[in-house]
């Protein structure tokens, strides 16, 4: 986003030195036109941003605060830090035409200039039409959670002897049959996923001791590196 920002800045700028501006009236009018496109289009990350957070737990939640602090702080560089630096290169120059090379090939490229608003209608039409079926589904079949959103316990298991539908079997007749099992690198290397029950810690350690049992029954040396509670109040706790 922040590329993309200071990308939208100095194309705007070149656009505005080929109309023969002064540089300094050029980078006026680039930021003044740019600011609006950048803002939309931060604005835009931040409402899927603000849906991580409100529907997220733990991790999730961080990522989604993490994104944040990171477009706020690239769209403030961008539109002050930039622009003063900007400013201070052209200081002695202000009066000036502008010139902004650019790569050959790229130039040659811009010069072709498709008409893509011409599509503007099947574009819409496109756009509309998926988000009303995104909407649909929402409602039907529905949102289908996994543990980072609803909270749950995450296992990594290492054995040499089962074989990820063994596992599977010993799990389903454990009672974990909502277990979510993931292979995960080497052979014999799992993550287990373990929903939480009413966000209740008993619970959880009793799936996880049940899982663990389950599985030394029948390979003693299975092992265990990790087991880690993702809470929904936004609780992280590594065992």
């Amino acid at each position: 986003m922040a590329v993309d920002a200071n990308i939208l800045i100095n194309e705007r700028i070149r656009e505005e030195a080929r109309k023969g501006y002064s540089a300094a009236m050029a980078l006026k009018e680039g930021f003044s036109r740019a600011w609006s496109t950048i803002l939309d289009s931060n604005i835009t990350t931040l409402i899927a941003v603000s849906l991580l957070f409100f529907f997220g737990s733990g991790p999730v939640k961080g990522f989604a605060v993490t994104i944040a602090i990171g477009l706020l702080t690239s769209m403030f560089t961008s539109i002050t830090l930039t622009r003063l630096l900007m400013e201070w290169k052209i200081r002695r120059k202000a009066r000036q035409p502008l010139q902004i090379k650019g790569l050959k090939g790229l130039d040659t490229l811009r010069q072709a200039r498709p008409n893509l608003m011409a599509a503007r209608r099947w574009g819409l039409a496109l756009s509309l039409t998926l988000s009303l079926v995104s909407v649909a589904l929402f409602f039907q079949p529905g949102m289908k959670y996994g543990i980072d959103f609803t909270g749950g316990t995450l296992v990594e298991v290492r054995t040499d002897g089962l074989s990820s539908e063994t596992v599977r079997q010993q799990l389903a007749a454990a009672g974990l049959s909502d277990a979510s099992l993931q292979e995960s690198g080497d052979k014999g290397h799992f993550l287990v996923r373990l929903p939480l029950q009413k966000e209740q810690q008993a619970v959880a350690n009793a799936q996880v001791d049940t899982l663990k049992q389950t599985l030394l029954a029948v390979d003693a040396e299975a092992e265990f590196p990790r087991t880690e509670l993702v809470w929904s109040e936004s609780e992280w706790r590594v065992w």
